[in-house]
């Protein structure tokens, strides 16, 4: 994980909101504290998913990461994705897609 406050240009008003909310997160006991923001370079996030799969962890690592009220994702196409990381990538995006944020940022153009 990097610093949040090296990326607040993205859109510093939408972070900083979420940031700020009063509305907690759920969580268990049995569960580290997930904080309501997150941020991540691509690349490293999908090394911890493989990880995670390696050490059959997965399941607890997507929860986890799905109950972050906004997740920031940088560096996408920085670095290519092989097939297994690109898998573990889609659970992540399947598990909080239309339940939570997530911001995505590259340097790349799309066209």
């Amino acid at each position: 994980m990097w610093s949040l406050e090296k990326k607040y240009h993205i859109d510093p008003w939408t972070a900083k909101r979420y940031a700020q909310s009063p509305q907690k997160p759920e969580y268990t006991l049995t569960q580290p504290k997930p904080t309501k923001l997150d941020a991540y370079k691509c690349h490293q996030l999908i090394e911890q998913l493989k990880k995670a799969h390696f050490e059959n962890r997965l399941p607890d690592r997507l929860k986890i990461l799905s109950r972050y009220r906004m997740l920031i994702i940088d560096e996408i196409g920085y670095l290519p994705m092989d097939i297994q990381g690109a898998n573990l990538f889609f659970q992540l995006i399947a598990r909080r897609y239309e339940k939570t944020s997530t911001v995505f940022t590259s340097n790349k153009t799309f066209s």
